[in-house]
């Protein structure tokens, strides 16, 4: 990643990648596709970190100090 890019620009690549590893994945018969390509899992993980659910545990972390534990 470049250093003066923004963080939608890099997402930007991720999801263009990860399009055309689940059109591939998709067109293949089941039990032919092998273990899901990691361009598809890299795009799920970013997903993951953007959800509200998710940037309140980031946020309990970092005002609290409690790596680890989740908010009530």
């Amino acid at each position: 990643m470049e250093l003066d890019a923004s963080i939608e620009a890099h997402l930007a690549k991720i999801e263009g990648v990860a399009s055309v590893a689940i059109r591939k994945f998709a067109a293949t018969r089941i039990g032919d596709g092998g273990p899901i390509p990691p361009e598809i899992t890299r795009f799920f993980a970013w997903q993951a970190a953007r959800t509200p659910g998710w940037m309140d545990v980031e946020q309990h972390w970092i005002n609290d100090g409690a790596v680890g534990q989740t908010p009530k």
